[in-house]
C-alpha cells in the first residue's frame, strides 16, 4: 500500500467516525444548536468531496490536495470538539 492510499484510508476512517458522532449529536441537540449541526453536516459533506478528490488525484497532485485536506480536517475536528462541549454543558 502506498503513502497516498494509507493517508486516504486514515482520513476516510476519521470521516466515518465524525459522521457517526454527528448522527448521535443530532438526536440530543438543543434547539439553539440546530444551525451549528446543519453547518457540521455541510462541513462533513465537504470533507467527503475532498476525500473523493484525493482518491481521484494522480501522481504528485495528491500532495497539494493533502495540504488542503489536512487543513479541512483540523477545522472539522475543532468544530466537532466545540459542538460536543456545547452539548455536554
Amino acid at each position: 500500500m502506498n503513502e497516498r492510499e494509507e493517508y486516504r484510508q486514515k482520513m476516510a476512517a476519521q470521516l466515518q467516525k465524525w459522521k457517526a458522532e454527528l448522527e448521535t449529536m443530532k438526536t440530543t441537540v438543543k434547539a439553539d444548536m440546530r444551525v451549528e449541526m446543519a453547518q457540521l453536516e455541510k462541513d462533513v459533506a465537504e470533507g467527503e468531496r475532498k476525500l473523493r478528490e484525493l482518491s481521484a488525484s494522480s501522481g504528485e497532485a495528491w500532495t497539494s490536495i493533502k495540504k488542503g485536506l489536512d487543513d479541512s480536517w483540523t477545522r472539522l475536528g475543532q468544530a466537532f470538539q466545540e459542538a460536543g462541549e456545547k452539548l455536554r454543558n
